[in-house]
C-alpha cells in the first residue's frame, strides 16, 4: 500500500473512509449468499442473507437489510435506500468554521430506520448504555431505548436474542474487530473515539465451549488493496468476549433488534411517495420535528443550492477565515480535506440516489414512474462530475479524479505557494471550475424538484393523493467524521 504524505493525511483520509461503500458498474446482487454453516455454535440463526456494504458509509444500512429480510420484509441494500427515503435525502449546513454536505444515508441516522418501521409495521428496539457519551447524547435528544448498563448485562442480553432466533445489529469500533481487514486501523491507532465513527456489524451466534460470537461483517472488502465482493464465508468470523466487550462498549452497547410486526402500513404508496416527495423538495418538517428551527441547515434541492452558493471565492475564504488558521500548510490541508469530503459524501449520494432510482418502481408498482426515473437519471452525469468511489475506497487516494478535488487541490496548492496564504486570491485563480461545480449542483436542485413534481403528478393521477401529514418521529445522531478544525492546534 503506497502511502500519503504524512501520517495526518492517512488518519484523515481513513476517518473519511470508515465514516462513510458501492462500486460503479459493480451489478451483482449483495442479497444471493447466505453464509454455509462451517460448524454448529451453541446457538445460531440461520439462513439469514448476506448484504455487502458495498462501498464505505452503508454499514448500518446492509445490516439492517439482512435484519428485515430475515424478519420477512424483502429490502435489499438498494431497495432500502428507496422505502426509506435515504437516496431521495440530502443536507448541508455553512455555520462559522463548518462547511458540511452530509448525504441521506448519514443524516440523523435513526431516522430511515423509523421510516422502515412505521412503513412496514416493524418492532423496532433500541438499546444503549445511557451513562455513556454517546448514551448521553441520545437521552438529550429524547430517543426511547433500553438500556444495558454493563457489560453482563449486554452480554446476556445477546445471547438471549440469538437463543431466541433473532440476528442483533450491534454497533462496533473496527479497531477492536479481529479481521484482518482493519489491520490498517489498527496500524495508525485509529479508534472510534479519534474519527468519531463506528461499524454496525450483525451477531448472528454464539459458541459457550470458546466464548466467542459468530457475526456477518457488511465491510469485509469495502476498502483498500483487497477492494471488492468478500470471498464466500470471510463475512463470517468468530470474535472471542474480551475483543468483543472493547468493540462493542466502544460505542455504548449499542444495538437494534427488529422483529417482524403488523405488516406494511395501510396507504403505503401514498405515504411513502408523500416522504420522497417532500424530502427531494427539502421540506423541512419532513426530515424531522426540529428542523424548522435549524436555519443554518439546507435540506433536499436546497442543499445543492447552498453548497453552490457557498462555492465562490468569497465563500471558501470565509469559511477558511472562520476557522481562524493562521499556518498557510494547515489552510492548504484544510481545503484538500475540503475537496475530499465533498466528493467522497457526494459519492456517497449519487450512489444511495442511484440506487433507489432503480429500485422504487418496484416499491410503487402502481405508479407509473417513467419520467420520474427519466428526470432523476438526468441528474446521474452532474454527480458524476463531482463523485468518485476512490475517495471511499482508497486509502492512497489524494484527490484529482474529478473537477472537485482536481479544483480544491489546485487552490490548496495555489494557497500553500505564498506567503500570506490569501485563499480567496488563490481561490479567483480556479473561477471557472468553481462555475463549472456551482452549475453541477444547481443543475442537481432543479432536477430534484422536477422530479418531486413529476412524482406528485403521478400520485395525482393515480387518484390517491390527499392532504394528510405523514409524521416521522425522528431521533438520531448527526455522523460527522471529521472535525479538522477541532484539532488544528495539534497539526
Amino acid at each position: 500500500m503506497k502511502l500519503v504524505r504524512n501520517k495526518l493525511e492517512m488518519i484523515i483520509l481513513l476517518s473519511i473512509i470508515l465514516a462513510s461503500g458501492f462500486p460503479r458498474g459493480l451489478e451483482n446482487s449483495t442479497n444471493s449468499l447466505v453464509r454455509t454453516q462451517a460448524y454448529a455454535p451453541a446457538a445460531e440463526v440461520t439462513g439469514v442473507p448476506y448484504v455487502w456494504q458495498e462501498i464505505n458509509g452503508f454499514c448500518m444500512w446492509a445490516a439492517v437489510s439482512m435484519a428485515l429480510q430475515h424478519a420477512g420484509v424483502p429490502l435489499g441494500l438498494h431497495e432500502l435506500f428507496a422505502a426509506s427515503g435515504i437516496g431521495f435525502s440530502a443536507s448541508y449546513l455553512r455555520y462559522e468554521e463548518n462547511m458540511l454536505f452530509v448525504p441521506g444515508a448519514f443524516y440523523r441516522q435513526l431516522a430511515p430506520l423509523e421510516t422502515l418501521t412505521n412503513l412496514y409495521g416493524l418492532n423496532t428496539t433500541m438499546y444503549l448504555n445511557p451513562s455513556t457519551e454517546l448514551g448521553m447524547v441520545f437521552l438529550e435528544l429524547g430517543a426511547n431505548f433500553t438500556s444495558l448498563n454493563t457489560w453482563d448485562e449486554a452480554l446476556s442480553f445477546l445471547k438471549q436474542t440469538i437463543a431466541s432466533g433473532q440476528p442483533l445489529i450491534l454497533w462496533t469500533d473496527p479497531y477492536y474487530l479481529p479481521h484482518d481487514s482493519y489491520d490498517v486501523v489498527r496500524e495508525i491507532g485509529l479508534t472510534s473515539s479519534i474519527s468519531g465513527s463506528g461499524h454496525a456489524i450483525l451477531a448472528v451466534g454464539y459458541n459457550k465451549t470458546d466464548e466467542t460470537v459468530q457475526v456477518m461483517d457488511p465491510g469485509i472488502g469495502a476498502f483498500g488493496e483487497d477492494f471488492g465482493y468478500p470471498a464466500e464465508g470471510s463475512w463470517y468470523y468468530s470474535i472471542n468476549q474480551s475483543s468483543l466487550r472493547y468493540t462493542w462498549s466502544s460505542m455504548a452497547y449499542g444495538a437494534f433488534l427488529i422483529k417482524a410486526g403488523t405488516g406494511k402500513v395501510s396507504g403505503f404508496t401514498q405515504q411513502l411517495a408523500t416522504l420522497i416527495i417532500e424530502r427531494m423538495r427539502g421540506e423541512r418538517a419532513s426530515y424531522g420535528p426540529q428542523e424548522e428551527q435549524l436555519f443554518f441547515w439546507n435540506f433536499g434541492s436546497d442543499a445543492f443550492r447552498g453548497l453552490a452558493y457557498d462555492f465562490t471565492a468569497e465563500g471558501l475564504s470565509s469559511c477558511i477565515a472562520d476557522m481562524k488558521i493562521e499556518d498557510v500548510e494547515t489552510k492548504a490541508l484544510v481545503l484538500t480535506v475540503l475537496g475530499l469530503m465533498f466528493e467522497g459524501y457526494l459519492d456517497i449520494q449519487y450512489l444511495s440516489f442511484r440506487s433507489a432510482v432503480d429500485a422504487l418502481p418496484g416499491l410503487l408498482p402502481d405508479l407509473n414512474l417513467d419520467e420520474f426515473v427519466s428526470i432523476c437519471q438526468n441528474a446521474l452525469p452532474h454527480f458524476d462530475a463531482l463523485s468518485d468511489n476512490s475517495t471511499m475506497i482508497e486509502l492512497d487516494y489524494s484527490g484529482g479524479n474529478t473537477i472537485m478535488t482536481e479544483t480544491l487541490g489546485g487552490i490548496a496548492a495555489s494557497c500553500n505557494s505564498t506567503i500570506s496564504g490569501d485563499v480567496q486570491a488563490a481561490a479567483m485563480e480556479y473561477e471557472n471550475e468553481l462555475s463549472e461545480i456551482r452549475n453541477h449542483l444547481t443543475d442537481i436542485a432543479d432536477l430534484w424538484d422536477a422530479a418531486a413534481s413529476t412524482l406528485e403528478s403521478a400520485l395525482q393521477d393515480d387518484g390517491t393523493l390527499t392532504l394528510v401529514v405523514v409524521s416521522f418521529s425522528i431521533v438520531g445522531i448527526l455522523v460527522l467524521v471529521v472535525v479538522i478544525t477541532r484539532r488544528r492546534s495539534s497539526m
